[in-house]
């Protein structure tokens, strides 16, 4: 399956492009989370040879977009996990406040790093131009 969402270019970098995503249609008048309302920026790789302010339609495999979703939300369990056992086995701590402060710090460690493993995951992001009307969650969205 293909997650497609639409965007537009905002800007060029060298093999790169930087496009702007509208918020989903899937979440008009949803206030379920802060990206309900906000346009996202994502980098995309430019085989499309596409330009600023082309509208675009983005297509990316649902394997990669659970690949990111089990790596944005499982890290910091695993995390917790690591820094609440390092605590009991390896510290030797019995104290419950000095564990669960061991698991928080080890639940928010992997978050400084997420955005670095994202850039260098492999998420294949491809660029379809000229396809908006092929696409009805496209049309006057970029």
């Amino acid at each position: 399956m293909i997650i497609k969402q639409c965007g537009k270019v905002i800007e060029k970098r060298e093999n790169f492009v930087v496009v702007q995503i509208a918020p989903d249609i899937a979440c008009k008048g949803c206030d379920g989370c802060a990206q309900s309302k906000k346009s996202r920026k994502i980098t995309v790789r430019d085989q499309a040879d596409v330009n600023i302010g082309d509208s675009v339609e983005i297509e990316i495999d649902s394997k990669d977009a659970l690949k990111a979703g089990f790596i944005l939300f499982m890290l910091p369990v695993i995390g917790l996990l690591a820094g609440v056992l390092t605590a009991i086995f390896f510290i030797g701590v019995s104290s419950t406040s000095f564990i669960v402060v061991s698991g928080f710090i080890g639940a928010f460690i992997p978050v400084f790093f997420i955005k670095k493993i994202f850039s260098k995951l492999s998420l294949n992001r491809k660029i379809v131009k000229n396809r908006l009307s092929n696409n009805p969650a496209c049309n006057g969205k970029t």
